[in-house]
C-alpha cells in the first residue's frame, strides 16, 4: 500500500460509521443515516426519509464503498498513511536457516541478562553457515 494521499483510499471499515449495522437502511436512525452520508461527502440536510432516499439512491448507483477521504478533516487516511508508513518492511535478501543454531545459553535457576553481542553472537556468529 502507498503512503501517498494520492494513491491511498478509505474503505468502509477505515471510518467509524462508514458501515451500517442493519441490511435494511430504514432501521437506521437519522444519526446514522447522516453519519453514513457524511463518509460519502453527501448532503446530510432532511427528514429520516429524504435521508433514507439519498442512502439507497447511493446504493443503488454503485457508490456506497466510496469514502471521502476528507472525513472528519482528513484524520481516518492521516491514520491509515501513518499505519501504511510504520508497516513498511524491510526487504532482506538473506535468508536465515531453521536448522543448526547453538543454544544462546544455558538456562539456570535465574535468567541472565542478555545483551545485544548475545544476539549479534546467537544470529550471526553460531550458525555454521556464517563460519
Amino acid at each position: 500500500m502507498a503512503a501517498n494521499t494520492n494513491e491511498m483510499s478509505l474503505t468502509e471499515d477505515d471510518v467509524p460509521g462508514a458501515i451500517f449495522l442493519y441490511s435494511l437502511v430504514e432501521k437506521h436512525s437519522v444519526e446514522q443515516l447522516k453519519r453514513w452520508l457524511k463518509c460519502r461527502g453527501l448532503k446530510t440536510s432532511g427528514k429520516k426519509s429524504i435521508l433514507i432516499q439519498r442512502c439507497q439512491n447511493c446504493i443503488d448507483c454503485g457508490a456506497s464503498q466510496l469514502i471521502d477521504p476528507g472525513i472528519d478533516d482528513g484524520y481516518w487516511l492521516k491514520t491509515k498513511e501513518a499505519e501504511a508508513r510504520s508497516c513498511a518492511t524491510v526487504s532482506v535478501n538473506t535468508i536465515l536457516p531453521i536448522n543448526g543454531w547453538k543454544p544462546l545459553c544455558e538456562l539456570e535457576d535465574n535468567m541472565p541478562i542478555i545483551t545485544d553481542g548475545h544476539i549479534f553472537y546467537y544470529i550471526v556468529e553460531s550458525h555454521p553457515a556464517s563460519q
